[in-house]
């Protein structure tokens, strides 16, 4: 993340157990992120809003059957929509 005049600052990290952050979408004034992969299952597909400093706001896990993260974040008509995605490295 940039603070101010293009200087680096560290937000934190939305998921303590993933390190695979996707889209970042602001609604509604504030910043939304979900996540790929974790160390557990349970950790999966979960979708952060940015609370400031270093602080994340755990929204919950919104997918699940086999779902290993959330893909594309998207405003529409006024709402946030979260695309469940999983991936298939064998193919």
């Amino acid at each position: 993340m940039l603070a101010g005049r293009g200087q680096p600052a560290d937000c934190g990290r939305p998921s303590a157990t993933s390190n695979h952050v996707t889209s970042l979408t602001v609604f509604d004034g504030q910043l939304y992120t979900g996540n790929t992969d974790a160390r557990t299952e349970a950790d999966f597909a979960h979708v952060f809003r940015y609370a400031g400093g270093t602080e994340w706001q755990d929204l919950g896990q919104v997918a699940t059957n086999g779902a290993r993260g959330i893909g594309p974040l998207v405003v529409h008509r006024g709402a946030l929509y979260a695309a469940a995605w999983t991936y298939d490295w064998t193919r």
